[in-house]
């Protein structure tokens, strides 16, 4: 099971992934800043998401420019999301990210959607945050003979959970919750046996529980007074 890092489109937290020198890690396209670190990464799932992808008559001519970029970067990029591009364009989007000769993701959005026709193309398939533990898992035991019959990959965004993990059909996971701490002064204190103890900051201790961690902060070289202070650098 590997774990990615999923890369935010803010200049603040891309900075705070960047000091914790993560190997695997989930780049957003838009996010232009994060795509000069392609070399620094040991795989990079890079991903394009942006609304104009569902205009037709701007389709083509984003993806035609993503494809060039990932050309000229091909010796950084492991794995390519498939854009979720306007309907009447998705072949020749497929189309276009085939000659790449990398590996291509395709994401479940729905649990009812049908990608059986796409195994011969797509290695890896990836599972939107939207869709419950449940139905992912649902979703892969339907169609486990399939995707290990054709030697595919399978990724979760956006989320983790134990029961994924124990399932035994999940290769790898990318999180962003990591940035949950300063945006909504939540804190995580992982306790082991992959459990999470978490602290709201809304409706819980939030952040007074960090005064907890003096011993913790010395351990790793953490600022305690600035992680008390909220400092969004030090909580990240």
């Amino acid at each position: 099971m590997s774990m990615y890092i999923e890369c935010i489109n803010r200049k603040l937290f891309l900075q705070a992934m960047l000091d914790r020198n993560p190997k695997k890690v989930v780049i957003d396209f838009s996010f232009k800043e994060s795509i000069k670190y392609l070399k620094d990464f040991q795989e990079v799932l890079l991903v394009y998401r942006h609304k104009s992808l569902l205009d037709e008559t701007k389709c083509l001519g984003l993806v035609e420019s993503f494809v060039e970029f990932c050309k000229q970067n091909i010796d950084y990029i492991d794995i390519i999301e498939v854009p979720n591009a306007h309907p009447d364009h998705y072949k020749q989007v497929l189309s276009l990210l085939k000659s790449l000769n990398v590996r291509i993701m395709c994401t479940v959005q729905h649990f009812s959607d049908d990608l059986s026709y796409l195994l011969d193309d797509v290695k890896c398939f990836g599972f939107s945050s939207k869709l419950t533990d449940n139905e992912i898992l649902k979703y892969l035991n339907k169609h486990k003979a399939y995707l290990r019959s054709f030697g595919c990959s399978v990724h979760v965004f956006s989320k983790y959970s134990k029961e994924l993990l124990l399932s035994g059909l999940v290769d790898s996971f990318s999180s962003s919750a990591w940035t949950v701490g300063a945006k909504n002064g939540t804190t995580y204190d992982y306790v082991g046996n992959f459990k999470m103890s978490t602290y709201h900051g809304s409706k819980g201790q939030g952040k007074d529980v960090r005064k907890r961690f003096k011993s913790r902060c010395l351990k790793y070289d953490i600022d305690y007074e600035q992680l008390l202070a909220d400092d969004t650098h030090t909580v990240n």
